[in-house]
């Protein structure tokens, strides 16, 4: 669960000021059933790297991370997101490559 404003006393961690990350059950449990929702999104899902994997597809320059404005993780715009994330960094996606290098 990323949340903007976690409640007190839940387990979390701070991903960056205003996103907090949580795997709570009875975190999960409050953020479905709170009225009205908080900014919160639910994420499932698995992502595995072998030893090294991960290190070496950053040194490869496979991932590209930015620093992430957190209105734009929050808002509903879910289509335009990575588009709206690239345009922070003055990059149009027509123009990637799927091709990695070095500069």
């Amino acid at each position: 669960i990323l949340l903007a404003d976690p409640p007190a006393q839940t387990d979390y961690r701070t991903i960056c000021d205003g996103v907090y990350l949580s795997t709570s059950p009875v975190l999960l449990r409050h953020v479905l059933s709170a009225t009205p929702a908080p900014r919160a999104r639910v994420l499932a899902g698995y992502a595995g790297w072998g030893p090294g994997q991960l290190d070496q597809e950053i040194q490869d320059n496979a991932w590209l991370a930015l620093p992430a404005p957190v209105e734009l993780v929050f808002d509903a715009g879910h289509a335009t997101k990575w588009r709206r994330a690239l345009a922070t960094l003055h990059i149009d996606p027509v123009n990637l490559s799927g091709t990695a290098g070095h500069a």
